[in-house]
């Protein structure tokens, strides 16, 4: 597994603890009452109060603390020392209710540390996305305890090691578990990038079916289906659309006296004059061979006709390329589409503009007699 794999592991299941971890402390109030009843006659009532208090004074800027990384998002790398000063405040606290439990019977001293062992099974669900935190929390607990029995001159020793012994069964109880849950969160990241890389894939196949290897312009697949989404438009209501037919004049020539190589250059170089010289919204594929077509949405014949000349002059001016030179022309062909055009036959009439175009003498722009702006 990627250590970066492992890494953001480890960092998700520290912020789903930094998440929960607020809950878990709003909890503590219910367990001061709990302590509060079960010592209700048993033990003095003004130690109980002083303890309550105490930890409340001492333990809301942790809580806010908690609050305030749950809101943020927990980061792994700079709130880490932050989670354990708070485990072990929180837990602290709660291992100093022995200072004013301890002592007072053995049946208190016992449901005590049955007290606390329950505690640390409880907190042990909140601390499995971290469990180095959880180590922090038994130890803080259990020294809690062991402190504040020591100093009330009661220690009992069965106890506290019991409650040791507890522990360490919990730890070895739980780190399978926490083990499983990060192989979980390591497949789940695994499966996330496995499902981003068949993505990408799928958007690049989707991108190649779509446009042409050599020049990255649309293909005539993508040039059908768009022309047939924009004939369907213009069904209805009457709406505006044209096509250009392109002709590269004698690339033939190109091929047959500098080679394929200069002329899938040449062909390079044609598509990149044509986009320039196109507006935002037109779309232009290569036909096949040295055909290009243009699509001219919402273009009128004198606005496909404009664009085409200005087309055919870019070419003529400047050659497609300088080394070596070369210095083809182009042949328009311009129609605009009708409300009884197809896909098919809006083509062929602009293809037959463009034979006209070529049998006139090349380098010129032919319209589609046909042609005519549909009404407004």
């Amino acid at each position: 597994m990627p250590p970066d794999d492992r890494a953001l592991a480890q960092q998700q299941g520290f912020a789903q603890f930094i998440d929960a971890l607020p809950r878990h402390l709003n909890n503590a109030p219910l367990g001061w009452l709990l302590v509060l009843g079960l010592s209700w006659n048993q033990v003095a009532t003004p130690p109980v109060l002083v303890w309550m208090g105490s930890a409340l004074a001492v333990g809301l800027p942790f809580w806010w603390q908690a609050h305030r990384l749950a809101r943020r998002g927990g980061l792994l790398r700079q709130d880490e020392r932050w989670a354990h000063a708070i485990t072990v405040v929180d837990a602290g606290l709660w291992g100093l209710s022995a200072w004013v439990l301890a002592g007072q019977s053995p049946v208190i001293d016992a449901w005590m540390i049955t007290l606390v062992c329950g505690l640390a099974t409880l907190s042990g669900v909140v601390y499995l996305p971290f469990l180095k935190a959880f180590y922090s929390y038994l130890g803080a607990l259990w020294l809690g305890v062991a402190s504040s029995t020591i100093l009330r001159g009661t220690p009992d020793a069965r106890l506290l090691i019991g409650a040791a012994l507890f522990f360490v069964l919990l730890v070895l109880a739980l780190r399978p578990v926490a083990r499983r849950l990060e192989e979980g969160r390591l497949h789940e990241i695994a499966h996330d990038r496995l499902a981003e890389r068949l993505q990408a894939s799928l958007v690049q196949k989707e991108h190649e079916a779509a446009t042409d290897g050599l020049t990255g312009l649309l293909n005539r697949r993508s040039l059908d289906h768009l022309l047939a989404q924009q004939v369907r438009g213009v069904e209805g209501p009457p709406r505006r659309l044209a096509v250009l037919m392109l002709d590269i004049d004698h690339f033939k020539r190109v091929n047959d006296t500098l080679g394929h190589p200069v002329g899938d250059r040449t062909l390079q170089a044609f598509a990149q004059r044509i986009q320039q010289q196109l507006r935002t919204g037109d779309l232009c594929a290569r036909y096949g061979g040295e055909e290009f077509a243009v699509l001219l949405p919402g273009a009128t014949l004198a606005v496909a006709c404009e664009v085409a000349e200005r087309l055919r002059q870019s070419v003529q001016a400047t050659p497609l390329l300088s080394d070596p030179l070369v210095d083809n022309t182009v042949s328009i062909g311009v129609s605009t589409a009708l409300e009884s055009d197809t896909p098919q036959s809006l083509l062929k009439r602009a293809d037959e503009a463009l034979y006209r175009a070529k049998s006139d003498g090349r380098n010129r722009v032919c319209s589609d007699p046909a042609a005519a702006p549909p009404v407004a």
